[in-house]
Formats: C-alpha cells, structure tokens, sequence
C-alpha cells in the first residue's frame, strides 16, 4: 500500500479506548461513558449507558455484547438493549483484557495478569485455561479455519494456534 486517503472522520463525546465492528456496526467503547453502535455513516443507531473507567475491550456476537475490565479481572455480557446477562469473575482470570468469540458464541479472554488464554461458555456458567502464555494481551478469533491468534503484552510475540473442538 502505497497511499490512503481518509474515508470519514467522526467526533466522538469522549475518549474511545475500545472498537469492535460487526454487522455492518461500528462499535465503540468510550470510556467511563456509554458504548455507541454507529451504522457506516457514523450515525449513533444505539448506545447504552456504560460509565465505567475501564471500558476498554469489547466485542460482539450477534446479540451479545462483551466487556472485560482488567481491574476486577472479570468479564461482562450485555444483551442487545444493555441489560445485563452475565458477570464471570475467577481466580485464574487475572487481568482480563482482549477478548473474542467463537462461532459458537464461546468467549475467548487475555488474561494478561495470569498468563493464560480461558474459554468462557457462552452462557457464562464454566471455563476452561485453553492456553498458557506469557503476557496475553491481544487476540482474535478466525471462525473460518478455526485458529486462535495471541498477542504478547510487549507486541514481540504474536503465536496461532488451531483449535479443535470435540
């Protein structure tokens, strides 16, 4: 890529510290505000309350949304109107940061503060250690070739991993 030009800029009420895009929606986490869903012209389709410091990662499949928050090292799942379904906060989830879904719905989390990579289900009743790694910080799923890609917290490491699932 030689050259860009830019496509659109927005003005947002807030600082974003966290974007996600999925159906054709941009969403973005501004913190300690709200989370806004913009269709491709920009314009706020939806937004709900959201005023917490930490709002940083977020993600969505179909009608949930996610949030992490690395403080209390815990995961949050929203419905689509901003009520919420589900709270997971264990032990061996420290410093929870990036997150992404299956196509299952299933929520992979960085656990940056314990070295390791869980599978939350998607109803948020159960967990399981996936992967250990030093520093997760960033990941993303591929749903298509079913591969897990992780990011290190100082951005030298980036490993994938196929998952297999039974």
């Amino acid at each position: 890529m030689e050259d860009y030009e830019v496509d659109k800029e927005i003005q947002l009420a807030g600082e974003c510290w966290g974007l996600d895009f999925a159906d054709g929606m941009l969403i973005v986490a501004i913190r300690n505000k709200e989370i806004l869903f913009l269709d491709m012209t920009g314009y706020p389709v939806r937004r709900f309350s959201m005023p917490h410091k930490n709002l940083v990662y977020i993600n969505r499949f179909k009608d949930r949304h996610f949030r992490t928050d690395f403080e209390e090292s815990s995961v949050h799942c929203y419905s689509s109107d901003g009520k919420k379904i589900w709270r997971f906060h264990k032990g061996d989830a420290l410093g929870t940061r990036s997150i992404c879904c299956d196509s299952h719905g299933n929520v992979f989390v960085a656990c940056q503060d314990s070295n390791r990579v869980i599978l939350i289900s998607k109803d948020g009743t159960s967990s399981k250690v996936i992967l250990k790694t030093n520093k997760p910080k960033a990941i993303c799923f591929d749903s298509i070739k079913s591969v897990l890609y992780v990011c290190s917290l100082k951005g030298d490491n980036l490993s994938s991993y196929r998952l297999f699932y039974s």
